[in-house]
This record gives C-alpha cells, sequence and structure tokens, in this order.
C-alpha cells in the first residue's frame, strides 16, 4: 500500500504541471527513457554468461524558473529515476539531482543534491548509462570501477557565469553526524571547463573526508582524486581522452588507481559510429607484504557501438564490449570487487520526452 501511494503521488506531481503549462508559463515535465537487452559473458565458469533486460536511468523530471526580477530568477529541479524494466519494490523511484537556486548574471547557487562539477565537468563518457559505461568497465562487468562519477547530497553548489568559453564550479557536502558512522565528514569538488567551437578542455578536483577513526574500517579511507578531459570536433569526427587519478590517504589502505580513456565518434547522416579504449590499474603497496604475495589488478577495455537516430529524440544501438584483466590478480584488499574477463553484446532503445 505505501509503494503504491508513493508512486501515486509521485505520478501526480509530475502530472500536475501539464495543466499549467497549457498556457505557456510554470514547470516542464521531462523524462528520458532507456532500456537495453543485454548478453553478458565471464570467463569465469561460475558466473558463466546469461542474457537481461536492464532499465538504464530511466527518468521522469520536473523543472523550471521564476522571474524574480533584476536579472534575479529562482530555478528548481526535481528528478527521479524509473525502473521501467523490473518490479523493484520502494526503489522503482529514485532521486536523481533534485535542487531549488537562484541564479543571475553572477551565476547559479544551488542547494540539494546534485551532480559534482567533477562530473559536470569532466564526465564526458560517450557510452554513459549503458552497459559500457566508463564507472562500469573494468574488474567486473556492471559492478562499480575504478572510474568514479558521483552525485551529492547535501550539496551547497555554485556555478559562475561563462568568461569567454570559461567556466568554474564549486560544491561542498557537509557532515550531518559526528559519530564513526560512515557518513561524510565533508566533501569538497571543484571544476573548470573551457568550451570554444570544435575545442572542451575541463580539469577537476576533488575530496571524500570521513568522520572518525577510519582505520578501524578501510573502506572508509579519506580519498581524493583528479581528473582531464579534452575533446576537439573535426568535421564529423570527434576525438576525446580522459585521464583520472584517485589516492586513498589511509596508510591501512595504501592504494592509488589510474585510468584512461581515448574516444571517437564519427557521425554518417542519422547513423552514429563510436569507439573507445580505456585502461586502468590499482597500485597496491601492500601487495607484497601479503603472505605469498599478489598482483595489483590492471585491466583494458574496448567499446564499439552504433547508433540509428530515428528523430531527435529517439534513437537505437547496438553495443559490444570487452575488458580483460591480469589473470593472476588477487584484489581482496584493493578496491575492486572482482578481477575476471568479461564481454557483453547489448542492443538499446532511449526516447526522450
Amino acid at each position: 500500500m505505501k509503494k503504491k501511494l508513493l508512486t501515486a503521488a509521485i505520478a501526480a506531481a509530475m502530472i500536475a504541471p501539464l495543466a499549467v503549462q497549457a498556457d505557456g508559463s510554470g514547470p516542464t515535465v521531462y523524462g528520458k527513457l532507456h532500456v537495453s537487452t543485454d548478453h553478458v559473458d565471464y570467463d569465469e565458469t561460475a558466473r558463466g554468461d546469461y542474457w537481461q533486460v536492464e532499465s538504464r536511468a530511466s527518468r521522469l523530471g520536473v523543472k523550471g524558473s521564476e522571474d524574480l526580477g533584476g536579472g534575479l530568477k529562482a530555478i528548481y529541479k526535481m528528478e527521479f529515476e524509473v525502473d521501467i524494466a523490473d518490479e523493484s519494490g520502494a526503489d522503482n523511484f529514485t532521486s536523481r539531482n533534485q535542487y531549488v537556486g537562484l541564479a543571475g548574471n553572477w551565476g547559479t547557487f544551488l542547494l540539494g543534491r546534485h551532480d559534482t562539477p567533477y562530473k559536470v565537468m569532466t564526465g564526458k563518457d560517450m557510452f554513459s548509462d549503458t552497459i559500457a559505461d566508463w564507472n562500469k568497465l573494468g574488474f567486473t562487468g556492471g559492478a562499480k570501477g575504478i572510474v568514479e562519477d558521483k552525485r551529492a547530497d547535501n550539496a551547497i553548489m555554485y556555478i559562475s557565469p561563462s568568461f569567454n568559453g570559461l567556466t568554474m564550479s564549486a560544491l561542498v557536502s557537509p557532515g550531518e553526524d559526528n559519530t564513526d558512522d560512515g557518513i561524510d565528514d565533508f566533501y569538497t569538488s571543484l571544476g573548470a571547463k573551457y568550451a570554444n567551437g570544435p575545442l572542451y578542455l575541463a580539469a577537476a578536483w576533488e575530496e571524500t573526508e570521513f568522520d572518525g577513526d577510519d582505520g578501524a574500517n578501510p573502506a572508509n579511507d579519506d580519498e581524493t582524486r583528479w581528473r582531464v578531459y579534452g575533446s576537439y570536433k573535426i568535421g564529423d569526427f570527434k576525438l576525446g581522452a580522459m585521464y583520472q587519478d584517485t589516492e586513498s590517504e589511509n596508510n591501512l589502505k595504501d592504494v592509488d588507481a589510474q585510468a584512461w580513456q581515448v574516444q571517437g565518434t564519427y557521425s554518417m547522416g542519422s547513423n552514429v559510429l563510436k569507439v573507445a579504449y580505456q585502461d586502468g590499474e590499482i597500485e597496491d603497496d601492500r601487495a607484497a607484504a601479503v603472505a605469498g604475495g599478489y598482483d595489483a589488478p590492471e585491466y583494458d577495455a574496448w567499446v564499439a557501438a552504433l547508433e540509428h537516430h530515428f528523430s531527435k529524440r529517439t534513437y537505437a544501438y547496438a553495443l559490444y564490449t570487452q575488458s580483460d584483466t591480469n589473470d593472476d590478480a588477487q584484489n581482496a584488499a584493493s578496491r575492486a570487487s572482482g578481477s575476471e574477463d568479461w564481454d557483453a553484446f547489448s542492443l538499446g532503445l532511449v526516447h526522450k520526452f
């Protein structure tokens, strides 16, 4: 009953503004439906291969603004991820970017939940939300990898206006508890981008600090990361590259991870060909200290996809990706959650409204 009431309340909140939109004012209702059918094959016999149908970050949202005069306006957004492929109980609706803020010629100020500047400025993944999302490439298919893009809770965020193509952004997320319970004590993210015609350059840095004695829980080590991204468009071609470095600050878990990706697209009328190659490794200084020693994990992965755009709002794609890891890697003490070769074939359909 509670789940039905929650679903009905969210649906009503999304549909009600349509009546206001009829006179050309009020909020905008929007969404994206993205579903794929995938065949995933693991080399390890325990997992084998299987087919799946996945809703991939399908979403429903409402956004808008109010003119406050003097060049100032109020802005807002409430966006939910909706699993349209499975019956997921209370998790069928989960929050995405949700905020209220003010915007003017001085920039934009937001309070709520939002993608970090690190993600916004440098997270230009051409396979975002697919099975080959750069966050998921690597040690286990579909699991969190060593490339990270985050959405921050309790966000206080500022976005500058553009200065001849240069835009900067900062976000802090203060902790809300003083006990050692794994809640972020403080979260900071900074980013800058430069966009000028076919050229795009961006750099970002962020830090997560956990409350209390992290030595009691190595999974909660303080962590810093930085990333750079650049792309250039030449006619129907677009080339891009990303590099990320992540470092744990606690000696108990002395882990440093790096990953990089090169990518390219070629547009042919209503078709787009996309390719990418990604490489990552975890430098675990404790490897030699473990009895018998072990090799820290590293992987390389590649992706190729063809998109066909039926319209500006609807397209289909076929995608293939493969990831290989070092066979003798043991990573129980590292950040990765598995180490095995895998590949996947995916057919997807996307519609935006």
